[in-house]
């Protein structure tokens, strides 16, 4: 049986002249949050994978600390496997405070899993769409593959979600629904509502593509923008499954996320990974 925990971690990122402080990158600091630890009141099964998936939710309580979402993508919540979100408001030593279980069964969740769903497959925030000073968060789940946008509230229940499948007409039947990670990209096109980076391994005959989606408001989609070679402004020759020797492709958008704005042009830069790696 395995039971899984998180970790944060300060890291030293400076050190003051003439100091003996710990060296720049090393480990100032860490808690450890699980069942039993650093105040995580929750119980956790045998291979529910807590932690699989996380991502920074900004101030949900308005305490001042930056507060955290967690997937546990195996929990049994409603039936096997449908998965799970926990919504923890932190301490400034990195202790839960509060946490705040959205499941099949809990928090006022009011989708729809199913067996298998893995619900907490991949997590990014997606700023602030409703205008009531909390972040919304976009989760990924599969028995279909999807995405749920959730709207918190000041306790981590739910007040809303809005379900986006990918046979939505803004993806013009084009995306292949598998390995689904996500970034946050902010507002790219200045609505006031922030972009989402979805990568799209697998399309292509494993040569890879991203996703950029546009939100409205309520969590609906608006808009999609597909790149991939020689779309998109893509330059960058990409090698499908049967261009190339061994069993991968490149796998274009295996993992993503951003860097925040590297060349002062008000763009955040996102690292795209490329997994099938090059000859």
């Amino acid at each position: 049986m395995r039971y899984a925990s998180l970790f944060l971690v300060s890291a030293a990122l400076s050190i003051a002249s003439g100091s003996a402080a710990a060296q720049v990158g090393s480990v100032l600091r860490s808690a450890r949050i699980g069942q039993g630890m650093g105040g995580f009141p929750g119980t956790l099964g045998s291979d529910d994978y807590f932690g699989w998936s996380t991502a920074p939710l900004g101030d949900q309580n308005g305490d001042g600390v930056p507060d955290l979402a967690v997937g546990e993508r195996g929990d049994d919540d409603g039936g096997l496997d449908r998965g799970a979100v926990w919504f923890l408001h932190l301490t400034r030593d990195g202790a839960v405070a509060h946490a705040t279980k959205i499941s099949q069964t809990s928090g006022g969740f009011g989708g729809t899993l199913v067996d298998g769903s893995m619900f907490g497959l991949a997590l990014a925030p997606v700023g602030d769409l409703d205008r009531d000073g909390r972040a919304e968060l976009a989760v990924v789940s599969g028995v279909p593959l999807r995405i749920w946008i959730l709207f918190p509230n000041a306790d981590g229940t739910l007040h809303g979600q809005t379900e986006i499948l990918f046979s939505d007409p803004v993806f013009g039947g084009r995306i292949d629904p598998r390995d689904m990670p996500l970034a946050s990209l902010g507002d790219l096109d200045g609505d006031g509502i922030s972009e989402l980076a979805i990568g799209a391994p697998h399309e292509d005959d494993n040569a890879g593509a991203l996703w950029i989606l546009r939100l409205r408001s309520d969590g609906t989609a608006r808009a999609a923008q597909r790149i991939a070679e020689g779309e998109g402004g893509l330059t960058v020759d990409l090698i499908p499954l049967e261009g190339r020797p061994g069993p991968f492709g490149d796998r274009f958008g295996f993992a993503v996320t951003t860097l925040g704005d590297l060349d002062d042009d008000g763009i955040p830069v996102l690292a795209v990974s490329c997994s099938g790696g090059r000859t």
